[in-house]
Formats: C-alpha cells, sequence, structure tokens
C-alpha cells in the first residue's frame, strides 16, 4: 500500500487544539479502497505546539501565504504562533 500523511486527528488521535480529535472513518475506508495506507502526522504537535493549545488562525492572507512569509498565524488571545506552523509544515 502506498503510504500517505493524514492529520493524526482525522485518524483518531487526540491532538486537535481542544485535546479532542475528528476520527473519519470514511476517510480510512476510502484510503484503504485506493490501495493507500495513513500515516498519521500532527503538524501543529511536530512544530512544537502542545495540546491542548489555544485555537489559531492565518491573518493576513491564506495558508501559501504563511509559508511565503506574507501572512501570519495567531491564536485567539493575540500571540503569533507562525513560525510553528511552518516548521510542522516543512517536517511534513
Amino acid at each position: 500500500m502506498k503510504p500517505v500523511l493524514v492529520s493524526a486527528c482525522l485518524l483518531g488521535r487526540a491532538c486537535r487544539y481542544d485535546g479532542g480529535d475528528c476520527l473519519r472513518p470514511i476517510l480510512v475506508e476510502r484510503l484503504a479502497a485506493a490501495g493507500c495506507r495513513p500515516v498519521p502526522f500532527c503538524p501543529e504537535e511536530s512544530g512544537g505546539l502542545g495540546t491542548p493549545r489555544p485555537a489559531a488562525w492565518i491573518e493576513r492572507g491564506d495558508a501559501e501565504q504563511v509559508l511565503e512569509g506574507q501572512a501570519v498565524v495567531v491564536t485567539h488571545e493575540g500571540e503569533e504562533c507562525t513560525d510553528a506552523f511552518r516548521s510542522g509544515a516543512d517536517q511534513a
């Protein structure tokens, strides 16, 4: 089976910002049907953010602009965490 990186929370690992998961069994079924083996990866944890952690979103752009250094990721508390998100993306 071909390995495919999948967000670990979608595979049932409790690594979401709120400490929960968002298991999607249909995702695993569809990947298996396509001959793929899901490989869990949490870019937020890999980037150094803990679980649970404050919710975060992109300001002044989109994900591509974050990777290009043109937008930032901030928490609802106003803390910038762009470097952690970029680090996790780089590791993926």
